[in-house]
C-alpha cells in the first residue's frame, strides 16, 4: 500500500533517552490503543523505570510489524519518508482508503475522522500503524513492573 506526506505528530526523544525505549506495551482499552512506553530515568540519584503512555483515541485498525524489515508499505516519494522516532501521521494513505471502502461496502456509512498514524520504537525494533482518530500523550509516571 502506498503511503505519503508524512508530518511529525510527537517527537520520542522529547523525552525517551538517547538509548531509547526499555519495553512497549500494546493493550486495547474500549476503543483506543494504548501504547506504554518504559524507559530509564534518573531520578534523585536512582536510575528508576518510567512510562509515558501514547492513546490513539478510537483506534480503529493496528498493524505492529519488526522494523526495519515489514515493509508492507511503501511511500510515493524519496522526499516523503518518516522521522525516525516520532508518532508521524500519513496525509495521502491507501490504508485509510481501503479501510473506508470497506466501511462503506459493508455498512454504507464510513467514519470522517480517521488517520494514519505510524511509530517506530528504535530499542525494540518494532514499529506500528495505527488508524486512529487522534493521537494524546499521557503524563509521566512510574511503571509498574510486570
Amino acid at each position: 500500500m502506498k503511503v505519503g506526506q508524512p508530518r511529525s505528530i510527537i517527537n520520542l526523544y522529547d523525552w525517551l533517552p538517547g538509548y531509547g525505549e526499555s519495553e512497549v506495551r500494546a493493550a486495547m482499552e474500549g476503543a483506543d490503543l494504548r501504547l506504554s512506553v518504559l524507559y530509564e530515568k534518573e531520578v534523585d540519584d536512582d536510575l528508576r523505570i518510567m512510562k509515558i503512555d501514547l492513546i490513539f483515541v478510537r483506534a480503529r485498525m493496528f498493524l505492529k510489524q519488526s522494523f526495519p524489515g515489514g515493509w508492507m508499505f511503501e511511500s510515493i516519494a524519496a522526499e516523503n519518508l518518516i522521522e525516525l522516532g516520532h508518532v508521524s501521521e500519513y496525509v495521502v494513505s491507501d490504508f485509510v482508503q481501503r479501510f473506508l471502502e470497506k466501511q462503506r461496502a459493508a455498512f454504507h456509512y464510513a467514519p470522517t475522522d480517521v488517520r494514519h498514524f505510524n511509530v517506530q520504537f528504535l530499542y525494540e525494533n518494532i514499529e506500528f500503524h495505527i488508524l486512529a482518530s487522534d493521537v494524546l500523550v499521557g503524563e509521566e509516571l512510574p511503571a509498574a513492573l510486570s
